[in-house]
């Protein structure tokens, strides 16, 4: 008997799928890899239930905590991300 059990391997497909995956990756490029995994991340959150503080209806919490950004701080932040992308 051996101290060191033996290592489970992959079979051949499971690692040319693993493989591929990363070269895909590899190939996408970066600001539309971040912008499909932020877009994932916000339809995993329009998901979660939402429970309004109390003595707030729901419908008031909904505006209340989406107008907490203004729209002058989303043109600011839109304007400068397409600034870094011209540069």
């Amino acid at each position: 008997m051996t101290a060191i059990p033996q290592i489970p391997v992959p079979d051949a497909q499971t690692l040319a799928l693993g493989v591929l995956m990363l070269i895909g990756g590899m190939t996408v490029p970066t600001g539309y890899g971040i912008e499909r995994i932020n877009g994932f991340g916000r339809w995993v959150v329009s998901k979660l239930p939402y429970k309004a503080p109390p003595g707030v209806e729901t419908e008031q919490a909904m505006v209340e905590a989406t107008d907490a950004v203004d729209a002058s701080e989303v043109e600011e932040i839109a304007a400068s991300e397409q600034s870094e992308g011209e540069q």
